[in-house]
């Protein structure tokens, strides 16, 4: 059975692909949900399996990424 360690690295490895392979049309839909609606970081968005949260993690380390 793996260790808690593997199950965390799996997890974060599968939102960073989630997190990547969105089309910029579902990330529009995400942020403009962020902005209009009352939303913290801890509510979860079933259908791309995060909290809001991290997927704003994982779209801020995406852009600093490309950027440089």
């Amino acid at each position: 059975m793996p260790d808690y360690t593997q199950c965390t690295w799996k997890k974060y490895v599968i939102m960073k692909r989630v997190a990547e392979t969105m089309s910029v049309k579902e990330k529009r839909r995400i942020f403009n949900v962020m902005r209009s609606d009352n939303v913290t970081a801890d509510d979860f968005v079933p259908n791309i399996g995060m909290t809001m949260g991290e997927f704003a993690f994982w779209q801020l380390i995406g852009e600093s990424k490309r950027r440089g």
